[in-house]
Order: C-alpha cells, then sequence, then structure tokens
C-alpha cells in the first residue's frame, strides 16, 4: 500500500482536512486516531536534527507511534543525545548508511530503508528531511 502524501500547505486557503493531510495546527487529532509516522533523515547536525529531534518528540508527546531512520555520517552530540532520550521513551531508531550526494551505494541505503518499513509496518506517514535524492 503506497503511503499518502501529505500536503503541508496549512495557510488559510486549508479550511478542511481531506484524507491524507496531517491536520492543521490545533486541530483535534483524535479525530485522526494514533499514526504510525516513520521520519528520515540523512543530515543529522545543526538545524535539520534538532528539528527532527523536536518533532518527534511531539508527535510521540501526542500518542503517535514513531520509527526514526537516520545517518551517523553527519550527526552532532546534540542529535545523538536526542536519540537516547526518544529511545528511552519508546521510539524506535535505527541507524541507516546514507550519503548526502547521489552515489552507487545509495542503491543499499534504499534496500535497508524499504526492509526496515517492510519488516516494522505498515506506517501511515513516511516524513523525510534532508535526503537530498534528485
Amino acid at each position: 500500500m503506497p503511503l499518502p502524501i501529505i500536503d503541508t500547505n496549512l495557510g488559510e486557503e486549508s479550511k478542511s482536512v481531506q484524507h491524507g493531510q496531517f491536520p492543521p495546527s490545533g486541530a483535534n487529532t483524535t479525530l485522526f486516531g494514533r499514526l504510525r509516522i516513520a521520519l528520515l533523515v540523512e543530515s543529522t547536525s545543526g538545524g535539520v536534527g534538532r528539528h527532527v529531534i523536536d518533532l518527534a518528540l511531539a508527535l510521540h508527546e501526542l500518542g503517535h507511534s514513531l520509527d526514526l531512520l537516520y545517518s551517523t555520517r553527519r550527526i552532532d552530540s546534540r542529535f545523538s543525545n536526542g536519540l537516547v532520550h526518544l529511545a528511552s521513551l519508546g521510539v524506535r531508531v535505527c541507524e541507516v548508511d546514507m550519503r548526502h550526494d547521489l552515489q552507487p551505494a545509495d542503491v543499499f541505503s534504499i534496500r535497508q530503508v524499504r526492509r526496515y518499513l517492510q519488516a516494522n509496518g505498515p506506517f501511515d506517514i513516511l516524513h523525510s528531511h534532508s535526503t537530498d535524492r534528485k
């Protein structure tokens, strides 16, 4: 089953939530139930890493089930500490060997992510961050 495409345009023109959209800020998330969400991130340092950790914590606090797949090629201590904290809360974390630029080895990364998703899914949402795959 393909994962839904999420419309992240939550401006004034988004008056109603359509199937496959994440609820707008302030929406009653109990209408959508508990979601199985996989977060995928290549760059785990700086702002991206902080954003992903903060997002994972917020989604966990909302009661969603989370898996975080990440690369350690560009990681900092803040993200590492966040991983430890998330794992202690029950968030499943998985290291994936990803590179920033396109390379032949990406075939192995894609295979690793795909196997993980198939073995641990199904997921309602796959949300990727800083995975520069053109």
